[in-house]
């Protein structure tokens, strides 16, 4: 990372981890910066070069911030935070063609078999596309969604990560809450306000969104309190907007 204390103190005060070792130049090392974050069975790395040689420094460049490792853990480690458990899955993005590939070398390699697979026109939408297979460990504790470009109206999200990162990597991981809604709440509360914390958390199919891909808020509160909304024929999906006006006749009651 290039702020690797920065991060700390975000995943801190916006996650509840807690920073359990330090490795720096106060411990005697002056070639990088370690912070090591704890949260029940979650624990993260953040590092950050010293050194104008390091070759952490080339990474950065090519890759800006990210997931340059991942590592297993078999014992169970007890602690408090925000409700966050463990590393739900971890997601990799690879080159058209190669999904197979890493499918293989996980099943053959870590004893991964293919829990899911999912093909274009599983996941799309009008403009863009992908494939993808989880694997995952018998118990499904450990899973690792494996992503690959398909042909879309224009570039996959896939490839433009890939183009982006000049290289497959780890798009992005999920940590697991067993109460998703308080632990919403709760970072809501800490990163805006009391006030901005709604009474009400449901989970949706879909947000009305423009053409260009811009969710439009103001059609879900309009939806919602029974009506007219403008300019339904801006949006990509205004079937999404049916939704919302039952979802409304239900609280209303």
């Amino acid at each position: 990372m290039g702020d690797a204390k920065q991060a700390t103190y975000f995943y801190r005060t916006a996650f509840g981890f807690d920073r359990v070792a330090y490795r720096g130049p106060e411990t005697g090392d002056s070639q990088r910066a370690s912070y090591v974050l704890q949260q029940n069975d979650i624990w993260l790395v953040f590092t950050t070069p010293l050194r104008h040689d390091d070759a952490l420094n080339i990474w950065l460049t090519l890759h800006g911030d990210g997931v340059r490792d991942i590592a297993f853990e078999v014992n169970e480690i007890p602690g408090n935070g925000t409700g966050l458990t463990c590393i739900d899955h971890i997601v990799g993005n690879v080159e058209d063609r190669q999904m197979d590939n890493w499918v293989q070398w996980y099943d053959e390699v870590l004893g991964m078999g293919r829990f899911v697979s999912y093909d274009d026109k599983d996941i799309s939408t009008e403009f863009t596309a992908l494939r993808s297979n989880v694997v995952a460990i018998d118990d499904r504790h450990v899973k690792f969604p494996i992503n690959e470009p398909a042909d879309g109206r224009r570039k996959s999200q896939i490839q433009e990560y890939i183009d982006a990162n000049l290289t497959p990597g780890v798009q992005h991981l999920a940590l697991k809450t067993d109460d998703l809604a308080s632990e919403l709440k709760t970072r809501i509360r800490r990163e805006a306000s009391p006030r901005h914390v709604p009474a009400v958390l449901r989970a949706v199919p879909e947000i009305p969104r423009t053409l260009s891909g811009k969710t439009v808020e103001l059609a879900v509160r309009e939806a919602l309190h029974g009506r007219p909304v403008a300019n339904v024929d801006a949006l990509a999906n205004p079937d999404s907007l049916e939704h919302f006006r039952r979802l409304g006749v239900e609280l209303a009651d």
